[in-house]
């Protein structure tokens, strides 16, 4: 059995991407937060998933000045949610947080989500009703949640201003790990585990350092993969569009005939190009949207492991 100074209460975990220069000032304010909430009984993961600059270098550097810190390097770069699952796998807690790198999730909140356990939650999700990003980010994810919602069963999977910042117990973890679905988004996963849950206001903090390693591609490809990942909706609206294109063709080539009727005036060639333009933009469309999904099937068909771990010290 586990002296209370050996049995770990609590594991942060956080994946690390051109993070070099906000490492040490993340340990430094975690440590001061977790020494007052659970001392002595916690650790700190760090996740290195294939940063091009000297993250990992930075890593081993503060483990010799925190023994409480665990480095785990990725052999290459697999993405924010897999480097995530790869700090769950490793995780000692009975109770996880798992939160980004860049100090936008601070970790005077910690005792906070640590404080709702009592109220017999399972998770604690948290929000941030003021986002701090640029406008076309805000218009963006703006956009992106109302689409979401519209094309996802539950809309409990989605939640505006979802901050990665979650607090949840050993079983969760467990029952997150035990899917092995290469295409994941932690939060969504998490929210269609169920369990006891709530979600809780939070103040987002200030990015310590440049700007966010999220492109306008990351993110469309990010959107995409999360609402393909959760839903087949997309099919069925493909058909739906199919028929709107169907219907509007059609109407096109009535009003080309009444227009003939009444005016004796008829272009051939205006009525092809209309039916070949609405044919094919409903081919293309459903091409597009069924070869995400066969593509999403091709991934999973592969069973690659979700991530790899090449180096782990602490």
């Amino acid at each position: 059995m586990d002296t209370p100074s050996s049995h770990i209460i609590l594991s942060i975990i956080s994946p690390i991407y051109l993070a070099e220069q906000m490492i040490l000032e993340l340990v430094r304010q975690l440590v001061e937060v977790l020494e007052e909430l659970v001392p002595n009984q916690y650790e700190i993961i760090l996740v290195e998933d294939g940063s091009p600059d000297k993250s990992w270098e930075a890593i081993e550097k503060i483990q010799t000045q925190y023994s409480q810190v665990r480095g785990i390097k990725l052999s290459r770069n697999f993405g924010q949610h897999p480097a995530i699952t790869a700090g769950v796998a490793v995780a000692k807690g009975d109770w996880l947080v798992v939160m980004d790198c860049d100090l936008q999730d601070r970790p005077s909140e910690i005792p906070t989500l640590w404080s709702k356990k009592d109220e017999g939650y399972a998770i604690v999700f948290t929000r941030s009703p003021k986002m701090k990003q640029k406008v076309h980010r805000k218009w963006m994810a703006t956009f992106y949640g109302s689409i979401y919602q519209k094309l996802i069963a539950d809309k409990a999977y989605y939640q505006p201003n979802s901050r990665n910042l979650t607090l949840f117990n050993r079983q969760v973890a467990n029952a997150f790990l035990a899917i092995q679905e290469q295409d994941r988004h932690f939060l969504m996963v998490l929210r269609w585990l169920g369990f006891s849950n709530t979600t809780i206001e939070v103040d987002m903090g200030e990015r310590r350092e440049g700007p966010s390693s999220y492109t306008f591609r990351k993110l469309l490809q990010l959107g995409l993969s999360g609402i393909t990942s959760q839903s087949i909706r997309l099919l069925y609206g493909a058909i739906v569009l199919g028929g709107i294109l169907m219907a509007v063709s059609l109407l096109g080539v009535l009003f080309l005939m009444i227009n003939y009727i009444f005016n004796h005036a008829f272009s051939v060639i205006l009525c092809i190009a209309s039916l070949l333009f609405f044919c094919t933009s409903l081919l293309l469309i459903t091409i597009g949207i069924s070869s995400i999904y066969i593509g999403k099937i091709y991934e999973e068909s592969k069973k690659r492991p979700i991530y790899i771990i090449e180096k782990e010290i602490g």
